[in-house]
């Protein structure tokens, strides 16, 4: 497994907070929390009162970056936008893998059975096992392809 892999945290691994809040959410929450109207959190954005009510309130939830670098500056935040796994990496990369080792060595047992030549269940193991461990240090991207 690539060393970058451990420094990627799931959905699951993130803290609560920062989970399941809406941009909104967030800009009502600190809003509030500096004492600020939306009028005047509006004047500091260059936004319509309007719009930051509309976003507050989730009725507008298409925010463009810039819109979001406003409201930050605004509020005196600094945005920050990453990307987060909904699951562990390294579970999808063993999930994915399998599947597709399964596959491959399917295919290959298919004719062996219809030989009566099926090996035994420990063999198609080991081969699922050597494909995965293929597959993940030489063939990643072939986990992504449409078949």
């Amino acid at each position: 497994m690539q060393p970058y892999i451990s420094n990627l945290q799931s959905m699951s691994e993130m803290p609560e907070w920062l989970r399941h809040v809406s941009i909104g959410s967030q800009i009502r929450q600190i809003r509030e929390a500096l004492g600020m109207t939306q009028q005047q959190l509006a004047v500091r954005s260059h936004l319509q009162q309007g719009v930051v009510a509309e976003i507050e309130s989730g009725k507008r939830k298409d925010l463009c970056l810039t819109t979001i670098a406003r409201l930050a500056e605004g509020l005196n935040c600094q945005p920050v936008v990453q990307l987060v796994p909904q699951r562990k990496i390294a579970d999808m990369l063993d999930e994915k893998s399998t599947a597709l080792a399964e596959k491959i060595v399917s295919a290959s047992s298919g004719s062996a059975a219809i030989e009566l030549q099926m090996p035994h269940r420990s063999v198609i193991n080991s081969e699922i096992n050597e494909i995965k461990k293929d597959i993940l240090e030489k063939h990643r991207s072939s986990l992504w392809r449409k078949i």
